[in-house]
């Protein structure tokens, strides 16, 4: 996407975004959030109509919310060097 910088995880303050690239990226993480009120009161609603990018950590926590062309990424990590993604629905 173009975005400049170090990409990393908002497990605590929840979004981050990057701008400055062909789209922006918005990185959201859903691990401490608990419901899907939560989710739509970060302004989840307004970033999936910004035409930018969501990357979306424990997505599958609240399917419903997300449209149903999602594209569905799932990483395992094995021992070793084992690495496997999943992009099955």
């Amino acid at each position: 996407l173009g975005c400049a910088g170090d990409v990393t995880s908002p497990t605590f303050t929840l979004i981050h975004e990057y701008t400055g690239g062909r789209l922006p990226l918005y990185h959201f993480d859903f691990y401490r959030i608990d419901t899907e009120d939560e989710a739509l009161r970060l302004g989840l609603d307004d970033y999936l109509g910004s035409g930018g990018v969501l990357a979306i950590e424990w997505a599958g926590k609240f399917p419903a919310l997300l449209p149903k062309t999602t594209r569905w990424f799932r990483f395992r990590a094995g021992a070793g060097e084992t690495r496997e993604i999943d992009t099955t629905p």
